[in-house]
């Protein structure tokens, strides 16, 4: 198991976070109140997606993105973690090269999927956002896979998708 730590501006006790180390896989112990794990769930999605589960012991919300394999969901944390307080209090956008992440809050109904996070919290016990990924603004002649994979991810969040890519830095409470 690899414990990775980040310091997100909001938390003065930064959180341990818990990943698998074997791709394809969810990390299978419990959580506790001083971490939070991810959870990679490949089996209801078109798409692998990855959610935490302990971050509203935090005062935060949970958080659900989507990448074509286990390698690009990993590669996609490393980009979001060390701005995970700042992105996920505020609503805002995360920048890289390929891809950008718009902030969105996952509907009621969709935060029923994240199943681990549900069994710890209860229905209605907690928050999440989605990081919806659309192209970035580096990348100015996208794959057609990349494409491919923007086009098809799943939207989780309240509202329309259309809402959301109008105006993606405004935070929808």
């Amino acid at each position: 198991m690899t414990d990775l730590a980040f310091s997100p501006p909001a938390l003065d006790d930064p959180p341990v976070l818990l990943w698998p180390d074997e791709p394809g896989c969810s990390f299978e112990g419990p959580t506790s109140s001083n971490g939070f794990s991810l959870w990679i769930d490949d089996a209801g999605w078109r798409f692998p997606c990855v959610y935490t589960v302990g971050l509203t012991d935090y005062g935060l919300p949970e958080l659900v993105f989507f990448g074509r394999d286990t390698i690009e969901l990993r590669q996609q944390w490393e980009v979001v973690q060390h701005r995970l307080g700042e992105l996920i209090a505020a609503g805002g956008t995360v920048s890289n090269d390929r891809f950008d992440a718009l902030v969105s809050p996952v509907s009621d109904e969709n935060c029923a999927q994240l199943e681990e996070t549900d069994r710890r919290y209860g229905v209605g016990g907690f928050k999440a956002v989605q990081l919806y990924w659309v192209v970035g603004r580096a990348n100015g002649r996208p794959t057609g896979g990349e494409l491919s994979f923007l086009a098809g991810q799943p939207y989780l969040g309240r509202g329309t998708l259309r809402e959301l890519l109008a105006d993606g830095d405004e935070w929808v409470q």
